[in-house]
Parts: structure tokens; sequence; C-alpha cells
């Protein structure tokens, strides 16, 4: 049965090889893990190859965020919480 996984995709980020594409998950069980490439689409497949053999099954790979440049995933981490975020559940 096809899983599904959110994918983070960084485009234009210092990796493997300058000006990369990495593609990460957030998943606790899939956390730390990333796929890297010189197009998103290499990136998504490598992350959508390793979650996979991690899952013991196949995934339906979604890019939930795009972020455009080095260092920048986690640039919303600095700022104040919102009173919407406050009020959120998980």
């Amino acid at each position: 049965m096809m899983q599904h996984l959110s994918a983070y995709v960084e485009v234009g980020v210092g990796a493997h090889v300058d000006n990369a594409v990495v593609a990460w998950a957030f998943d606790l069980d899939l956390w730390g893990v990333c796929g890297q490439g010189l197009q998103e689409t290499w990136a998504l497949e490598a992350l959508t190859r390793v979650a996979a053999r991690t899952r013991g099954a196949p995934q339906q790979v979604a890019v939930v965020e795009r972020i455009h440049g080095d260092e920048q995933a986690f640039r919303r981490d600095h700022q104040p919480v919102t009173s919407s975020e406050r009020t959120q559940r998980l």
C-alpha cells in the first residue's frame, strides 16, 4: 500500500555541491532524512527511495513547501509565536 510523504524542498543550497536541491522529510520516523540532487526531481526521487526503504512501503511524495536559498528552512522559527499558533493543538 502506498504511503504519503510530505517533502520540504530547498533550492539553490550548498549541499553535496554548490547550488544543489535538497528534499527533506520531517516525519518523526524519517527525521533528518534527505535526498539530494542537481534538480528537484532527482532530490525527490532520492528522498522517496530512502523513505520507502526505511518504511518498507512505496511512498507517494507531495511537496508541501519550497524554500529558495541557503539556510532558510528554519527562518520562521526565529520569529515570535503568533496568537493563532498559541491556540493550536497538536
